[in-house]
């Protein structure tokens, strides 16, 4: 196995042939890359990011932060987004030399949403759907509505559309109904 830093490496653990993201090879050791670098080289005694991070840009010889939502970019501007991360949608989509968007927050759309997508024209606002919603809601048309009040977890409006149910409560034929006061937990009937 090799040293922590070292991505492949031969005849000892430490004698690094590659490195892992964040790393360079200097010789055979794995040296740290600034921060933000996923790979660097050194010129001079100065080090230079040749790539970024997810989540990180390249501004000149080092990795900017890219806007809150955005999984890749290509400045730290709020419309710059190429990609957005899990619990984000593209909102609003620009046709140009990028072909970049602006994420939004799911609960912006849909407050009890928690993953969604953006459906977006070449060039304009996006199609807001929801992928996945938060416990207690059911995802329906890419909307999320409530499950009743005993469901964790469901499939439908009704009582009977429980797939899980809330603490102190059983399943039972899609149906959550209340343990006795005296158990912990309960299951069966």
């Amino acid at each position: 196995q090799c040293s922590s830093n070292c991505k492949t490496c031969e005849q000892t653990p430490s004698t690094c042939t590659s490195c892992k993201d964040g790393f360079m090879l200097n010789n055979t050791k794995c040296i740290s890359c600034p921060s933000g670098c996923k790979t660097c080289e050194i010129e001079n005694g100065v080090y230079r990011c040749t790539d970024c991070l997810e989540g990180k840009y390249k501004d000149g010889d080092t990795c900017g932060n890219c806007y809150d939502g955005c999984l890749s970019c290509h400045s730290g501007g709020s419309s710059s987004c190429y990609e957005c991360k899990d619990g984000y949608y593209a909102h609003q989509k620009w046709a140009g030399i990028y072909n970049d968007c602006s994420c939004y927050e799911c609960s912006y759309e849909d407050s009890n949403c928690e993953l969604c997508t953006g459906i977006c024209p070449n060039s304009g606002y996006c199609e807001f759907k929801c992928t996945k919603c938060k416990d207690g809601y059911y995802l329906s048309n890419g909307k999320c509505e409530k499950c009743h009040s005993t469901c964790k977890s469901c499939d439908g409006t009704t009582e009977k559309n429980c797939v899980t149910c809330i603490d102190g409560y059983f399943l039972f034929g899609g149906v959550c109904s209340q343990c006795d006061p005296s158990c912990e937990s309960c299951s069966g009937s």
